[in-house]
């Protein structure tokens, strides 16, 4: 009888640790990464900070309209900031899309811009039309 007693403990108690420890897998198995809340780097300013916008508000302005006011070049492939009529600010670098008609960065120069736009005339031909913007010195 006196064995009885521990057996019926250990018993009992062993039945806790496997429930314990098919939770604990449950809960990993549970787990997956979500970049969209993961908190952002707080050494890395905030787009809105110094007026940048997003890209997609950039297709809704003509090419024309934007100002070229600086060129940023380094170690990595050179980027252009462009100024746009309201004063939001984009950074664009070779292969972004710009303008309404989807016009693409092709060349960027310590001084200059090149966007390269693909449209349809009123005559239903296909155009190509590339458009130089300027530092403002």
């Amino acid at each position: 009888m006196n064995f009885l007693l521990p057996a019926l403990l250990l018993f009992v108690f062993s039945g806790n640790v496997f429930a314990q420890k098919e939770e604990e897998q449950e809960e990993k198995k549970a787990y997956t990464f979500d970049p969209r809340k993961t908190l952002r780097d707080p050494f890395s300013p905030t787009p809105e900070l110094y007026g940048l916008q997003t890209a997609n508000d950039i297709l809704k302005i003509e090419v024309l309209q934007l100002k070229l006011i600086a060129v940023l070049s380094g170690l990595g492939a050179p980027q252009a900031m462009l100024q746009a009529p309201s004063g939001s600010v984009y950074i664009v670098q070779v292969g972004d899309r710009v303008g309404r008609r989807n016009g693409k960065v092709v060349k960027i120069k310590s001084q200059e811009i090149h966007v390269r736009e693909s449209f349809i005339d009123n005559r239903g031909e296909s155009k190509t039309n590339v458009i130089t913007l300027m530092l403002a010195e």
